[in-house]
């Protein structure tokens, strides 16, 4: 069941993807997010990863467009997003997944499988959050205390980013508090 927090989230998200503001997302809003994303967190030496964000943008593209767009006018509007996102989890999360893959692989800079404050910290920074922030989440993010955050902890905190309802959860905080 859809909660107004999970909304507010879900509306947080949407209105980062939609880059030009104008209340739609479109092929261009996701394109555009996954080139700023990869200017300001992938190495220019890694043009796999590079080509991955495009990759998974585009099939978070196509994810919407085939369940998302019920007027079929190739924009997808904030309540087709959350209708979506609730309606068709597994077309969703699949490719939620892979961004959430290729985030991981682009701030993990030593290629040890972990992340650890300060790689977190570029990402939260590419997303508006401050130092205080990212800490906090980190905190969150690291449940087993070890320090470091690894994938499976990672793809835990996405997924809980879309369907959780817990306020204090790491996932309700990836992308910067709902207030």
């Amino acid at each position: 069941m859809l909660t107004g927090f999970r909304r507010d989230k879900l509306a947080r998200r949407f209105s980062q993807l939609d880059f030009d503001g104008d209340g739609q997302l479109q092929h261009d809003d996701l394109a555009t997010m996954a080139a700023r994303l990869c200017d300001g967190l992938v190495p220019a030496d890694r043009p796999d990863l590079r080509a991955e964000f495009a990759t998974a943008y585009d099939e978070l593209w196509k994810a919407l467009l085939g369940s998302a767009d019920a007027d079929k006018d190739g924009k997808v509007s904030l309540e087709e997003y959350v209708t979506a996102v609730e309606r068709d989890p597994a077309r969703f999360e699949g490719s939620v997944r892979r961004i959430g893959m290729a985030l991981f692989d682009s701030i993990d800079d030593d290629g040890s499988d972990v992340v650890d404050p300060q790689e977190l910290f570029r990402l939260g920074s590419a997303f508006g959050l401050s130092r205080q922030e990212t800490d906090a989440l980190f905190e969150r993010l690291d449940r087993d205390g070890s320090g470091e955050i690894g994938r499976e902890e990672w793809l835990a905190a996405i997924r809980d980013f879309y369907y959780g309802d817990d306020p204090e959860s790491a996932g309700s905080l990836l992308f910067g508090r709902v207030l």
